[in-house]
């Protein structure tokens, strides 16, 4: 796998996230059509920041959520930013595992082991962990449903589940926070934006694609090259094909579409046969026709 500094790319991004945050999940979409719009010559390297250490001495002052409220005071929050940020969320999560659910942190370790395995199936991991946890109600905090969803993405489940218990994965994820106090963090997501001629810019919480492009842009002095793709059905088709969930707010977001015109779209090609259609808590996912859905 390619390491971090290698000059093949133009930059690389340091993503600091937790599968439990919603504004993470919220960027997603920013995420996508970084990727569909520069490619190899933007690097994405994530590292885990640890949300929620312990639910008994959870405190977030600026929302009031707090170890007393936390459950049914995070459940509203992730409804809140979902209007605001457009990714669906299950916000039954919350009452759901109420009785185990203590701390992201898990989570955080499964992943931190998925990257030992592999960088790149660590990332649709991370993926895929969000996609169950934020919007289709299943338990991330549980080893057996991580183990589960590792081998669904092509990961080795006792080799993650030994790297999570031999502490490697929790070195690596000490380390990770350690560097995400250094670099200045203050909120979830946070990022890096690291030129490779050795220029960094730390940004704190959601950033929209449009200011990340006009950043990235910037820093490259012109050298980036942005691909646009063209709104087509068969284009459409294709990016769902190629990530095999999508949510609305991701296709209009590469497409640039108000989210009106986008779920048209999709639900046209739904009823054409050429995409499948799953429920995802307070919105929709859209699949390639062959996937598996679950019941509506």
């Amino acid at each position: 796998m390619t390491e971090p500094g290698n000059t093949r790319h133009l930059f690389e991004l340091f993503i600091f996230t937790d599968p439990f945050c919603t504004w993470c999940w919220g960027s997603e979409p920013v995420l996508r059509k970084t990727r569909e719009s520069y490619g190899d010559q933007v690097r994405f390297v994530f590292r885990m920041g640890g949300l929620v250490e312990s639910v008994k001495d959870f405190n977030d002052t600026l929302n009031k959520i707090n170890g007393k409220n936390f459950y049914q005071k995070m459940a509203e929050y992730w409804e809140m930013s979902s209007q605001r940020h457009k990714m669906p969320v299950d916000s039954r999560f919350f009452a759901e595992y109420k009785t185990d659910f203590r701390s992201s942190w898990p989570a955080c370790l499964a992943v931190k082991a998925a990257q030992i395995q592999d960088e790149e199936l660590a990332a649709r991991y991370l993926r895929r962990l969000r996609e169950a946890g934020l919007a289709e109600c299943l338990p991330i905090h549980r080893r057996q449903t991580q183990v589960e969803l590792a081998e669904e993405t092509g990961l080795d489940g006792e080799q993650l589940k030994g790297d999570i218990d031999s502490g490697a994965a929790g070195h690596a994820f000490e380390a990770d926070m350690q560097e995400y106090h250094t670099q200045g963090g203050e909120a979830f997501p946070f990022y890096v934006v690291r030129h490779m001629g050795g220029e960094e810019i730390p940004l704190n919480g959601y950033v929209s694609s449009m200011a990340l492009e006009k950043l990235l842009e910037k820093m490259s002095g012109g050298k980036l090259e942005r691909r646009q793709p063209e709104l087509t059905d068969d284009n459409v088709v294709a990016f769902v094909e190629k990530y095999g969930k999508v949510a609305v707010r991701e296709v209009g977001e590469l497409y640039f579409i108000p989210i009106r015109e986008a779920a048209e779209r999709l639900d046209r090609l739904v009823e054409e046969g050429r995409l499948g259609k799953m429920k995802a808590g307070n919105g929709w996912f859209y699949l390639p026709p062959t996937a598996p859905a679950a019941p509506a």
